[in-house]
């Protein structure tokens, strides 16, 4: 009985083999028990993904080939699963009534098309026919009915994982130091002239000190893109500013204004500095970013030019005043602010592993070959 039994398998696989071989020109990727997965399904499946890599990797072809080769196998290997998993519907007795799929697919006609006409005409359009839109739906049904049954079910998160996890990985729930800031702007649409840019900002300032709402100072003078908000840029972290705003930011105490900041130079050529109540320049200092690092670093500080020039650093060509209404110091968030946001990033995990662990399961009972 056990060499008849083995005679029937090794001519059930020696059957699939040459039905393989004999289709491989159509494209056979892979055979599940009996249901064949074509090398059309596999792109049609990783299509979508495959032409936001076009996009990404438009000048780099060789990485382009690799995330491509990657993507094509994930998505062989989910054809793969769903096969599994709906070979394992079939041979285990499980059963549902048909009625449920046909309130299936009456949602999704009234959730795409809107009525059962234009459905119809939509499906001719895509090459498609109801019973192949029915039989569809119904395996998707399947495929998450079983994953319900077998792996989320399964999903338990316990208090005691969530708060090993919070102390495991304190580094993910650092919070950056944030100011809450309101800017003034004054660039070349403020007064044609630098001095004129600077003089200005010093009655700003001065009007300010004397009691005017800075928001309202902003909402007149401002030239830059906060000026309808009053010059609100919101919470800002320290690299979400140029690094020589950063630090003057993040020096003031809440509800007091800058002095007059200068600025002259681009975004990764800098140079920046604050005046005083005589409108003199305090040492500049001259910023730029790092082409390795990415970061911006101070390499020099001087004076901006005038009768007391030590360098060449350039004059100042667009003006700011900032103010600081809150600011929150670096920390750790606690645990009760991120405790959800664990819990759903410890289910992805589980639930991956219980998917994995019975997916693996079905391949050791069910006929699997890769071409």
């Amino acid at each position: 009985m056990r060499r008849l039994t083995t005679i029937l398998m090794c001519g059930v696989m020696l059957h699939f083999a040459a039905r393989a071989r004999a289709e491989l020109a159509n494209g056979i990727r892979a055979v599940v028990s009996d249901a064949l997965i074509t090398d059309y399904q596999v792109k049609s499946t990783a299509g979508h993904a495959i032409d936001l890599l076009k996009l990404r990797y438009a000048n780099r072809p060789d990485e382009f080939q690799k995330q491509a080769a990657e993507t094509l196998q994930n998505a062989l290997e989910q054809l793969v699963e769903r096969q599994l998993i709906i070979h394992d519907f079939k041979t285990a007795g499980y059963n549902f009534p048909e009625t449920i799929i046909d309130e299936v697919v009456q949602g999704e006609i009234r959730r795409l098309y809107g009525d059962r006409m234009t459905m119809v005409k939509s499906l001719q359009a895509e090459g498609m026919t109801l019973e192949k839109m029915r039989r569809q739906i119904r395996e998707q049904y399947i495929v998450r009915a079983l994953l319900e049954k077998n792996v989320s079910s399964a999903l338990i998160i316990s208090p005691h994982k969530i708060e090993t996890y919070y102390r495991a990985h304190q580094d993910e729930f650092k919070v950056e130091d944030r100011v809450k800031l309101r800017m003034i702007v004054l660039d070349r649409n403020a007064a044609p002239m630098a001095e004129g840019r600077k003089n200005l900002a010093r009655e700003i300032l001065a009007k300010i000190k004397e009691g005017a709402a800075f928001p309202e100072m902003a909402s007149v003078y401002s030239t830059g893109s906060q000026r309808s908000q009053g010059g609100d840029w919101g919470w800002a972290r320290r690299g979400e500013l140029f690094k020589g705003l950063s630090e003057i930011a993040f020096a003031l105490p809440p509800g007091k204004p800058s002095r007059v900041i200068g600025y002259s130079g681009q975004a990764k050529d800098y140079w920046i500095c604050q005046y005083d109540e005589a409108g003199q320049p305090t040492p500049a200092r001259h910023f730029t970013t790092d082409p390795d690092t990415k970061k911006e670093q101070l390499v020099e500080e001087g004076v901006f030019d005038g009768p007391a020039a030590v360098t060449n650093a350039p004059p100042a060509d667009v003006f700011y005043l900032l103010l600081v209404e809150e600011n929150v110091p670096a920390h750790i968030s606690p645990l009760n602010e991120v405790r959800d946001e664990i819990e759903k990033t410890l289910l992805t995990e589980e639930r991956a592993r219980l998917q994995k662990k019975w997916v693996e399961k079905l391949k050791n009972k069910t006929f699997v070959r890769y071409f």
